[in-house]
């Protein structure tokens, strides 16, 4: 099981560019191939952190390896080492998978 500084660092070359909290790394966007626009926080939240100052793409490692890599959002959760039921939870509550938009909302 790798991390979201391992899944980008094979990806592309990333620098880093701070220390504090774990440090900050920067480099070309693997999606959009903007160059220095991609940042990486690897001790931000629980899984990581990226964003993408050029074409907006951000989130967590399983994020990236669905918007980067196009895998399967359940590959993604497995490749990281969650499970699917980690992918229903929201503030604490277990959500379905046939909760509605419209419902999901009121559970939050």
């Amino acid at each position: 099981m790798a991390d979201l500084l391992s899944y980008v660092s094979t990806d592309v070359e990333i620098k880093q560019t701070g220390t504090t909290n774990g440090g900050e790394y920067h480099g070309p966007c693997p999606k959009c191939g903007g160059t220095d626009r991609f940042m990486v926080w690897p001790d931000q939240g629980p899984h990581g952190r990226f964003w993408c100052r050029g074409c907006g793409v951000a989130g967590d490692d399983v994020d990236y390896l669905v918007t980067v890599r196009e895998m399967d959002k359940y590959e993604a959760l497995e490749a990281c080492g969650r499970s699917r039921k980690d992918q229903g939870q929201k503030n604490g509550r277990t959500i379905s998978q046939k909760t509605t938009p419209e419902r999901a909302k009121v559970l939050e």
